[in-house]
């Protein structure tokens, strides 16, 4: 008796939540944790549509950031587990959402390459082999293989607001040493559009030869996609690539700007910025991008907090409250930092004031490759085999 009493409770409760108008049942998805969100939509056949529903995406995405505020992403990867921690920007202490990285490191020597999540996934790639996934839900889709026989790939990912798409755009250099890279340009470039009936890898033209360092990730932004790269050796530029048209354009830096190193591209103020990516002491020179169409730059000049002298840091970028943020350097983290724990420093150059935030529950670094983003906002977006997003 109690068998059946309990099934026809359980059948009871699914009957109820399928006959909730669909105004609620949209009110009820939009206040839940994106993990939630994935684990009710088995309750029935409506809600997967309504989560799937671009509407619905935007206003969680717009919601999540303006009542919760941005997260922190890391990303931590080691030959034994690989996992996703996000935790409140402004309160990293509280509120930690760890989910396993579901794929296997098919070589423990070549590790996953994560680009900035957009909208709430993230691209990530081993050599050839190139996957979208969902942080908050755990959910990973395998792209087709890129078509090179090259060793060298670079992958950037972004969304095409215009076309409501996200795309990966792929590009293949000749391996070369450090002090030669510069010398040896981009040959293939490539894009995949997901959700397409027929996703596929398409060769497109590039007008503009150039290679990215060798760390260089881009960056998503109003529909375009920046990244720094070299157009001859030791001249760098920054290169901005529509996703809706497909065209690469080429910004060139202000001419008493002569760089002999490889910046990072951060998220300034709302605004794209170039800056060196290891800060080792005295000021860290910002080039904030004010006209990509006029190309206009401004200069910056940071004086780098004293918790940073004397040592190692990637400038990763501001945050929503105009703070800068530095993260320590691999392989100094250990001597800073007990072992079962991460930090970096949040500086804010108004007040001339700056923060050490410890971040718990990364494991062992010792042994792990740690990578940071900032401004990371949950999502509700479902991934399947057809990379229906």
């Amino acid at each position: 008796m109690m068998i059946r009493k309990r099934g026809y409770d359980t059948r009871s409760k699914k009957r109820y939540l399928s006959n909730l108008p669909p105004e609620l049942k949209r009110e009820i998805l939009l206040r839940l944790q994106s993990k939630c969100v994935a684990r009710l939509i088995l309750v029935s056949r409506d809600w997967p549509s309504i989560v799937r529903d671009k509407g619905f995406i935007d206003s969680y995405l717009n919601r999540s950031s303006s009542s919760t505020g941005p997260r922190l992403l890391f990303t931590v990867c080691n030959p034994e587990k690989q996992f996703f921690l996000s935790c409140p920007q402004d309160d990293p202490s509280s509120d930690h959402h760890r989910v396993s990285i579901a794929p296997p490191n098919p070589n423990p020597d070549h590790r996953y390459k994560f680009s900035p999540p957009v909208r709430g996934l993230i691209c990530c790639q081993n050599q050839s082999r190139v996957l979208i996934g969902n942080p908050s839900t755990g959910q990973f889709v395998t792209l087709p293989r890129v078509k090179t026989w090259r060793k060298g790939i670079f992958s950037f990912f972004g969304y095409d607001p215009v076309n409501d798409v996200y795309k990966v755009l792929c590009m293949t250099v000749i391996h070369a040493p450090p002090d030669r890279e510069s010398q040896l340009l981009s040959e293939e470039h490539q894009i995949i559009t997901l959700g397409a009936k027929k996703a596929a890898w398409r060769m497109i033209k590039c007008q503009h030869p150039h290679r990215p360092p060798c760390r260089t990730k881009g960056l998503c932004m109003n529909g375009f996609i920046y990244y720094f790269a070299w157009i001859h050796e030791k001249q760098g530029c920054l290169i901005s690539f529509d996703l809706s048209s497909e065209e690469f354009n080429v910004i060139k830096l202000p001419e008493d700007v002569r760089l002999k190193e490889a910046c990072e591209v951060v998220n300034y103020g709302g605004k794209i910025a170039l800056a060196t990516a290891l800060v080792f002491r005295g000021k860290l020179d910002l080039l904030v991008l004010q006209d990509a169409i006029k190309q206009e730059w401004l200069k910056v000049p940071v004086v780098v907090p004293e918790e940073l002298l004397g040592n190692l840091f990637w400038f990763k970028g501001g945050t929503c409250d105009n703070e800068l943020v530095f993260a320590p350097y691999e392989s100094l983290t250990p001597s800073f930092t007990p072992s079962s724990s991460f930090f970096f420093v949040c500086y804010n150059p108004k007040d001339k004031t700056s923060k050490k935030v410890l971040i718990e529950g990364l494991g062992d670094q010792c042994s792990s490759e740690i990578e940071a983003f900032l401004n990371y906002t949950e999502s509700p977006s479902l991934l399947t085999n057809r990379l229906i997003l």
